[in-house]
């Protein structure tokens, strides 16, 4: 509001004073709302409970039948090595005898936060694949999100989805053996 009736208020103010104070006024206003809306924000986002440490294992017996131990152990290990777009060498562990394949390696993984900004972290974990005849065991551990900035917290709700994400790389690789049952029992 730069002259007109505003100004006449304030006849001894010097000119330029009523137009810092008119915008000083705006930019305490702007502030006022943006604290507002994040105030509102937080108001309406559910709150998040972190996983339970017992549920940051995820464990799946899978029935493939008609491929022997060494054939699963060959093809674990063909898998572990490439399923995931690592770098590095993924296998840390290997034994044909014991029919184990131990990997560590990491996924990226996205979730919003609570102002609904994509937050991006690396889903790191370790991977076991045991292996006898005609059976698969997959059992991923010691889950952690990293960003760049911080370690992140799995939410019950970011288990949800990472569970889905993992299993579904595992059956993909189960139905390419041609075995494509879930089982509990090892």
């Amino acid at each position: 509001m730069k002259g007109g009736r505003f100004l006449e208020t304030f006849p001894s103010c010097p000119k330029g004073a009523v137009e810092q104070m008119v915008e000083s006024t705006r930019w305490t206003a702007l502030v006022m709302l943006a604290a507002l809306l994040a105030a509102a924000g937080c108001a309406v986002t559910p709150e998040r409970k972190p996983a339970k440490a017992e549920d940051l294992t995820i464990r799946e017996v899978w029935q493939v039948p008609g491929l022997t131990k060494d054939q699963l152990f060959d093809a674990a290990n063909r898998w572990v090595r490439t399923a995931f777009d690592d770098d590095v060498d993924i296998i840390q562990y290997a034994n044909r005898r014991r029919g184990i394949v131990v990997g560590k390696t990491f996924i990226p993984y996205q979730r919003p936060n609570a102002v609904g900004l994509r937050e991006k972290y690396d889903l790191r974990f370790t991977i076991v694949v045991e292996v006898k005849e005609g059976k698969v065991r997959t059992t991923f551990t010691d889950l952690h999100l990293f960003s760049l900035n911080e370690m992140g917290t799995i939410y019950e709700s970011d288990l949800k989805i990472i569970r889905n994400r993992l299993n579904r790389r595992v059956e993909a690789w189960i139905a390419s053996l041609s075995g494509d049952k879930k089982q509990e029992d090892w």
